[in-house]
């Protein structure tokens, strides 16, 4: 059955099993580099902005139905995003709003 979605307990998983932001470098593997500008669940926006620039760097200039469904799956994204981690950052519209 459907469950309401939220925020509770999230701090206590992310502690036991902590992350560091970053990647591979060099398009190699096994030589992970930690990236201390990049995103973390500590800092929402910062992840909610990185998730659009990746999107927008994919889809530059939609047209169309395209555009119409990325407008329409970013806003369902934001407000799942929005719900789990908090209300703080401002919702974006890179492909403007329908």
């Amino acid at each position: 059955s459907a469950m309401p979605i939220g925020s509770e307990g999230i701090n206590e998983v992310f502690a036991m099993h902590p992350f560091l932001p970053g990647g591979n470098v060099d398009g190699k593997v096994n030589n992970f580099v930690v990236d201390p500008t990049a995103a973390d669940l500590t800092k929402p926006c910062v992840l909610y902005d990185d998730i659009l620039n990746t999107v927008k760097g994919l889809y530059p200039n939609p047209t169309g139905l395209l555009r119409r469904n990325l407008i329409k799956n970013l806003h369902h994204f934001y407000s799942g995003f929005a719900a789990v981690l908090g209300e703080e950052c401002v919702e974006k519209f890179p492909y403007a709003q329908q």
